[in-house]
């Protein structure tokens, strides 16, 4: 199985968006910067059945922030995503798909 996503902040909240199933879908405030782990895990992984691979695309909403501060908000919850992603992505493929462990 493999998943898309779109990374993108708009005024009030940082999102993340399955690019073919808009029901999958995780946010943050920007206010808060609250990582819910059960939000993330059921807009993510709820579906995964079989080896899942999960690719991130940064929108260019990011780059066009004029506050460097929240640029760099945004960047390091994006850079925070993709890790938790990759370590959850690669447990499940070892634990649960017969996959390799690194």
């Amino acid at each position: 199985m493999k998943k898309v996503y779109n990374f993108r902040i708009d005024e009030t909240k940082l999102i993340l968006e399955n690019s073919i199933n808009s029901k999958e879908k995780f946010i943050i405030e920007s206010d808060k910067l609250q990582f819910d782990t059960k939000s993330f895990y059921e807009a993510i992984f709820a579906d995964v059945n079989e080896h899942i691979e999960i690719h991130v695309e940064k929108d260019d909403s990011i780059e066009e922030i004029e506050d460097i501060k929240i640029r760099k908000t945004a960047l390091y919850v994006y850079d925070t995503i993709i890790l938790i992603m990759d370590q959850v992505c690669s447990k499940l493929n070892a634990e649960c798909f017969g996959g390799i462990t690194s």
